[in-house]
């Protein structure tokens, strides 16, 4: 069961994705930390504008209560917290995750935005390295499915940590699990073949969930990953940020990135153990 779940919350398109996602995740003696991020507005000169601040800042506490109110309604057997903070989206989160040490951190999927656009969305993969936090990204779309399939990419070791995740998933959704590897044109190395086949083995007999494994082709393993779930319809991929979710180095571009417009796919980023 997942102790406690930092939920961030924009209060505007993905909040109520995000909300349900937490919902469906929550059980007896969960806490939702229900987090909302806001800068405060300045005028030309650089002083705060006072009046526009106070009705502004009125309303996103009564956002943000009407969210929390809603939250404790759907899941009354679970505790839940609301935070607003005023400052940098990423730090802020970041701040109160080394804070509650939450077992998940929710947040909904970045907006795509313009190649030469200064707007930095929040990167999963970038929360998830710098607060050692599992991350979950919402797809910001009008759906959202209960998972049916999770995909699984496995390297050059046993993934403990996203096995551990993977398992609470799959005894909620009672969710399918592909376990995938890359088979570099004609060869997969004996190491990755060795851990495919122990992964498996974990979760097969580990779960009574449907378990199966199979190899991917290609040069780029998260350009095939990536494809793999979409033309199978998977609901989530589980990832490690540093090594499994890059498609594009150069533009420094993940699998979100690449997602076509309205793709249901969530993307869990998890930090193996042996990198904190």
């Amino acid at each position: 069961m997942l102790k406690d779940i930092l939920v961030a919350v924009d209060l505007c398109d993905s909040t109520a994705l995000v909300v349900k996602q937490a919902i469906e995740l929550s059980g007896t003696g969960t806490t939702i930390h229900l987090l909302h991020v806001y800068n405060e507005k300045s005028s030309t000169s650089g002083v705060p504008e006072e009046n526009d601040n106070r009705l502004h800042h009125a309303e996103i506490i009564k956002r943000l209560a009407q969210w929390k109110s809603c939250l404790q309604e759907a899941i009354p057997e679970s505790k839940v917290k609301g935070y607003l903070l005023n400052g940098v989206v990423h730090q802020c989160i970041i701040d109160v995750a080394k804070n509650i040490k939450p077992q998940l951190i929710i947040i909904g999927k970045p907006k795509k935005t313009g190649r030469f656009s200064f707007y930095k969305p929040i990167s999963a993969d970038e929360l998830s390295q710098l607060s050692k936090c599992p991350v979950l990204s919402v797809a910001n779309n009008e759906t959202h499915n209960r998972l049916k399939t999770i995909v699984l990419p496995v390297m050059d070791f046993i993934p403990v940590r996203k096995i551990e995740l993977l398992a609470i998933f799959a005894k909620i959704y009672r969710a399918r699990i592909f376990i995938v590897a890359m088979q570099n044109r004609v060869f997969i190395r004996e190491k990755e073949q060795q851990v495919l086949l122990e992964t498996y083995s974990v979760l097969r007999n580990g779960l009574n969930n449907k378990v199966e494994y199979l190899l991917l082709h290609g040069n780029n393993f998260s350009r095939a990953v990536s494809a793999y779930a979409e033309q199978t319809g998977a609901d989530m991929v589980i990832v490690d940020p540093k090594k499994e979710n890059r498609i594009s180095s150069l533009f420094r571009k993940n699998i979100n990135d690449f997602l076509p417009q309205g793709s249901g796919l969530r993307i869990l980023s998890v930090v193996p153990y042996r990198d904190m």
